[in-house]
């Protein structure tokens, strides 16, 4: 079994564990609330004369050992219930104290909360059933899936609880043809985690025959509309040069349609994208751009040639990826609110989108069935890996944001200054030669203080020198930015309490320049 996977086998939870940190940590807490669930009385003394003798660290080992099962002896259903109400961490953790959670049950069935059948009942008629679950990993996939829904709601999409069964039906219904319809970001890093973020949206993965109904769903179930449709995730440009083939054709980002919000057919919008520029052309684009300030007719011309615009023009040719003639787009490309769900379309397969992300904990992703945690230890741990980028970014940023020369220091406050940020998007129109010179320097000095493996991962080459530079400065750039982007997103976990391999230099220079709300800790 693969640590990406929730198979229930018994060595998923075979790792070494503090029993005092789980015990005074979380049991008291599960028997509170099994007590509170239980009228019996008597059952109720029981269980506090229990965790009594089970809180007494300094007992016999054999009177321990005896306690510990005493959870394990209350009915699966139970158990079930305090998982719903738990972080998957301290499930893990719980299930770790005694190997009678590795027993299978024949009681649990396999079904789930958001199971399309007998949703919330899923002991109802199963006696009968002959899936056989091991009791832990049915405990933490109830923890995770609650916390999903609970993730969900909270989300800048603020989905209902039977919105999200609409969704994982058809999350069933494609992969029943074939096909994968993942959920993943930051809502699946907060449900395996059990940390909560502040604003935040939902990141869907899928391919383009999947694309129609999840069109559909968002537009009937969801109430929302199109805002954005662009040809990648990123800078398109950066992948052109250096060479790398995009897994991503396009993304789509949706808001609510909310009346404040006006909006128009795909089709209407891309005819007034088309006559814009048409009438730009014959104008001439200096003095369209005079007369479209004079007078409101151009003006209400001129605002449709917009990069969205172009690129929804260019996707109605698209036999695969056109939208419906009236589906609802926001006259606006941008304001119009709370970003809710970017939807990504996937040039092969989300699994393989998912697999080049630069961070570890950023792969667990939900597929209507199970929600699969990369990285098990890591991510309980709040913690994730990343790969050679971050080595050859701990090295390289440092060097950047702190110069040696005063007159690099200079052009960097300059640049600052101007564009919001020393890290802001650079690119051959507003990088000066000065600028170059600095970049090319912190290349050739980042490539003495890394091993090979990590030069030949990041530029390709094992033997880099000026020449190359000199030759393409325009890959080095887009290299830069690159580097920066994967470190703002690596900051961006890092600030919501994961534990992120960015280095303690780095991370003092970087103060300032990303500030999110501190993270916060679930609430059950």
């Amino acid at each position: 079994m693969t640590e990406n996977s929730l198979v229930a086998e018994d060595n998923l939870f075979a790792e070494d564990f503090s029993y005092e940190e789980v015990m005074h940590g979380n049991l008291l807490g599960f028997l509170d609330e099994v007590i509170l669930m239980h009228e019996d009385e008597a059952m109720g003394d029981e269980l506090e004369l229990g965790l009594e003798e089970v809180l007494d660290i300094e007992a016999e080992d054999s009177l321990v050992s005896s306690n510990l099962c005493l959870i394990t002896s209350l009915p699966d259903s139970v158990l079930v219930n305090i998982a719903s109400y738990s972080a998957p961490p301290d499930i893990y953790n719980l299930s770790q104290t005694c190997k009678d959670f590795h027993k299978p049950s024949t009681e649990l069935s396999t079904r789930h909360i958001l199971s399309p059948k007998k949703v919330f009942t899923p002991l109802e008629d199963d006696s009968h059933n002959d899936a056989v679950t091991n009791i832990a990993s049915k405990l933490l996939n109830e923890s995770l899936l609650q916390g999903l829904v609970r993730v969900l709601e909270r989300s800048n999409a603020s989905i209902s609880i039977d919105q999200v069964k609409k969704f994982v039906k058809l999350q069933m219904d494609e992969m029943n043809q074939g096909r994968k319809v993942l959920l993943s970001g930051s809502a699946v890093v907060q449900a395996a985690t059990g940390k909560r973020f502040d604003n935040y949206d939902l990141d869907i993965y899928c391919t383009k025959k999947s694309v129609p109904a999840l069109r559909a769903l968002l537009l009937s179930e969801f109430g929302m509309c199109c805002e954005s449709v662009v040809p990648c995730y990123g800078e398109n440009q950066e992948c052109e040069y250096l060479g790398i083939k995009r897994s991503i054709h396009h993304v789509e980002t949706y808001v609510f349609n909310s009346k404040a919000v006006k909006t128009v057919g795909a089709a209407k919008l891309a005819r007034r994208y088309f006559r814009a520029i048409n009438w730009a052309q014959q104008a001439g684009l200096e003095e369209a751009a005079q007369q479209a300030v004079q007078e409101e007719t151009d003006r209400f011309i001129m605002s449709y040639m917009s990069l969205r615009n172009k690129c929804l023009h260019n996707f109605q040719k698209l036999k695969h990826h056109k939208f419906p003639n009236d589906y609802p787009f926001t006259v606006s490309p941008q304001g119009n609110g709370r970003k809710c769900i970017d939807l990504i379309v996937c040039r092969t397969s989300p699994e393989e989108a998912l697999a080049r992300f630069d961070l570890e904990i950023c792969k667990c992703n939900f597929d209507g069935k199970s929600l699969h945690v990369v990285s098990i230890q890591d991510t309980f741990n709040s913690r994730t890996k990343s790969d050679d980028y971050m080595k050859f970014i701990n090295h390289y940023l440092p060097s950047f944001l702190n110069p040696a020369l005063e007159e690099h220091r200079t052009i960097l406050s300059a640049f600052a200054s101007s564009h919001g940020n020393a890290l802001a998007h650079l690119s051959f129109s507003n990088a000066s030669n000065g600028m170059m010179i600095h970049i090319m320097q912190c290349f050739t000095g980042t490539v003495e203080l890394i091993d090979k493996r990590t030069q030949l991962t990041v530029l390709g080459t094992e033997t880099f020198s000026l020449l190359d530079w000199e030759t393409h400065p325009r890959y080095f750039l887009a290299l830069h930015n690159k580097l920066v982007k994967q470190f703002i997103r690596a900051l961006k976990y890092s600030k919501r309490g994961i534990q992120v391999p960015i280095s303690d230099t780095l991370q003092e220079l970087s103060l300032g320049i990303i500030t999110p709300p501190p993270p916060k800790r679930a609430r059950y």
